[in-house]
């Protein structure tokens, strides 16, 4: 206020460094830098029982000033950074889950569609030994 400042000599305020300022974090809404600037003011008046005063002009007189700041610490960003990014990995993970079983699920089916002359017969046992015995020259057998 002008009339204030025009009453006390010496004040020049500056939002720089007399602002409340508060930041956070969009998304989960915490507050990672606050600074918290606090001026005590007496109102003083002309007071007619004490001659001190008497003449006093009626103003706001700044009594104590505050400043604290408190910043987020560097292993609570990291965390705060890794909660950020946990949605985005957790899509992309399942996206990359369901496009891999995807892809396995269409090879399955084009295997299972196969045509069969494409693949070579499964022979039981007994038959793949009597094959190869038809197969080999038959030896003359020498009786003594």
């Amino acid at each position: 206020n002008p009339v204030y400042l025009s009453r006390v000599q010496g004040l020049r305020p500056d939002p720089q460094r007399h602002q409340f300022y508060f930041t956070v974090e969009p998304t989960y809404g915490i507050p990672i830098d606050v600074g918290a600037r606090v001026q005590l003011n007496m109102l003083m008046q002309p007071f007619s029982h004490f001659s001190m005063y008497k003449k006093v002009p009626k103003t706001v007189f700044p009594v104590l000033w505050v400043d604290q700041r408190v910043t987020i610490t560097e292993r609570l960003a990291r965390e705060l950074r890794m909660a950020l990014l946990l949605p985005t990995v957790g899509v992309v993970t399942g996206c990359s889950a369901l496009i891999t079983g995807t892809v396995l699920l269409i090879n399955l089916v084009l295997r299972a569609r196969r045509k069969p002359s494409d693949q070579e017969p499964v022979k039981p046992p007994g038959q793949v030994a009597l094959e190869q015995s038809q197969n080999q020259p038959s030896s003359p057998t020498i009786k003594s």
